[in-house]
């Protein structure tokens, strides 16, 4: 049975301790190239029939990404970005939850994406590699909203912040509404710890998960992540324990010739947030 050749566009630290060892370890997978991020390379890929799995942002250009979204669909081919937290089990369960109204009617969803402060040479500090915290961390809260929220989603208010030293932002916030009036506040800053926290709110319960994201250099915890529901006094409802994370090759698989389009939103929403946000350096 022939092998499936994989060529990784955009390798940060993650690529060395996660992506390309579950690569490598998958049956009937061969690593084939290894390069930088690069809206050429992927474009030259697409129209060489091969599909794309590139790190995020593909691009910094919004025309520019939907070319290279509507190449692929015309191509019938996969180009996706490397947002892999979506594909853990954990949060379907969380999604059948909101839809089975288990919290009650859906008020408003809060995520928040922080990671640990960087040297001031870290390649994030780099606008030109799509660097910053608008296009390298706003993706995870945007992307769980898109997931749990759906794509009818807009910006309301933004605020981008710029440290001193730096030329791209490095912390911000912004407020997300959909047409039925749900909100999501998403944030983004440089924190002590690496995390992802996510936080639904319903008319009578809540959902409050702080998944396992781990710091660079140490072993993530064993065991399952887990989920809980919480009644509208505060008492401990449902709890809910998740498989193990790695569904990273199968989750790009499988979605050949059917693009959801969930990228290209997920593109949108971050152009819209940069476009209309305020800026406040210091």
């Amino acid at each position: 049975m022939p092998s499936l050749r994989i060529g990784v566009l955009g390798c940060a630290d993650i690529a060395l301790r996660r992506i390309l060892p579950a690569m490598a370890a998958a049956d009937g997978v061969e690593i084939a190239a290894v390069a930088g991020r690069d809206a050429a390379r992927a474009e030259a890929e697409l129209r060489a029939g091969k599909h794309v799995l590139t790190e995020k942002p593909l691009t910094t250009d919004l025309e520019r990404t939907r070319d290279l979204f509507a190449l692929a669909s015309e191509s019938n081919l996969v180009l996706t970005e490397n947002v892999l937290f979506v594909h853990h089990p954990h949060h379907e369960t969380v999604r059948q939850w909101v839809a089975d109204r288990l919290i009650g009617e859906l008020r408003s969803f809060q995520a928040e994406f922080a990671i640990l402060r960087l040297p001031g040479t870290d390649i994030r500090y780099d606008g030109g590699l799509g660097g910053g915290a608008l296009f390298d961390t706003s993706v995870y809260p945007v992307r769980a909203a898109l997931y749990f929220l759906g794509p009818e989603l807009d910006v309301v208010r933004a605020m981008l912040h710029s440290t001193a030293g730096h030329t791209v932002d490095t912390a911000g916030s912004a407020l997300l509404s959909r047409p039925d009036g749900v909100r999501r506040p998403p944030d983004v800053r440089p924190r002590p710890r690496l995390r992802l926290a996510l936080h639904a709110v319903g008319e009578c319960r809540t959902h409050h998960r702080r998944p396992g994201f781990h710091t660079p250099g140490r072993p993530p915890a064993a065991g399952p992540v887990r989920a809980s529901l919480r009644n509208a006094d505060g008492a401990a409802g449902r709890r809910r324990s998740s498989g193990r994370r790695c569904k990273g090759v199968r989750a790009v698989g499988g979605r050949q010739g059917r693009p959801d389009g969930i990228d290209l939103q997920q593109a949108r929403l971050v152009h819209d947030i940069g476009a209309s946000a305020a800026v406040r350096h210091g």
